[in-house]
C-alpha cells in the first residue's frame, strides 16, 4: 500500500502597520488576535496572496512588504496528513493613514478587528498567535530585526 504524500495547505497572514502610530490591525479569530490570513492558490506566491489581502483590506495596491518573513509551520492536534505553513508578511500602506482611514480598516472585514501597539498586546495579556508577534512587530518598526527568515512558533 502507497501512503500518499502529507498535503500541504498554504496560507499567507498580513499584519498592515501604521508606522506613524506604531500599531498593527489585527483580526479576532479563534479566541486569539492574529493578522490577517489569506489562502494561497496553486502556482502562485505568498507574496501575490498577501497583496490580495492587503488590497481587500486597503482598497489599494499602495502597500510596501517588510524584508522580515516568518515561517510558521503547524499541524492539527490529532495530525490528519494536512500540514499548514503560514508566511508572515508585514505590510505598510504607502501613504500615511488618517484618523478615518484607521477606523475604516478596522471595520472593513468580516471578523472583528482593532489595531494594537505591541505594549497593548503585552500588557493586556490577550492570546496571540503566533506568541511572537508584538516582538516582531515591534522590531520591524524599530529596524532590528534581522533580514530575512523567522521561524515563529504557531500556538
Amino acid at each position: 500500500m502507497v501512503v500518499p504524500a502529507p498535503r500541504l495547505r498554504r496560507v499567507a497572514l498580513v499584519v498592515l502597520l501604521d508606522r506613524c502610530r506604531r500599531t498593527a490591525l489585527l483580526v479576532q479569530w479563534a479566541g486569539a488576535w492574529a493578522p490577517l490570513a489569506g489562502g494561497v492558490g496553486f502556482g502562485s506566491s505568498y507574496e501575490v496572496a498577501a497583496a490580495a489581502v492587503a488590497r481587500v483590506r486597503t482598497g489599494s495596491a499602495e502597500v510596501r512588504y517588510g524584508a522580515v518573513v516568518g515561517h510558521v509551520w503547524a499541524t492539527g492536534p490529532a495530525w490528519s496528513g494536512t500540514r499548514v505553513e503560514r508566511r508572515l508578511l508585514l505590510a505598510v500602506p504607502a501613504g500615511p493613514l488618517d484618523a478615518r482611514a484607521v477606523r475604516n480598516l478596522a471595520e472593513a472585514g468580516p471578523l472583528p478587528a482593532r489595531w494594537w501597539t505591541a505594549a497593548e498586546l503585552r500588557e493586556s495579556g490577550v492570546p496571540v498567535r503566533p506568541p511572537e508577534l508584538p516582538e516582531v512587530v515591534d522590531g520591524y518598526l524599530d529596524g532590528r530585526l534581522p533580514d530575512g527568515p523567522l521561524t515563529l512558533d504557531w500556538r
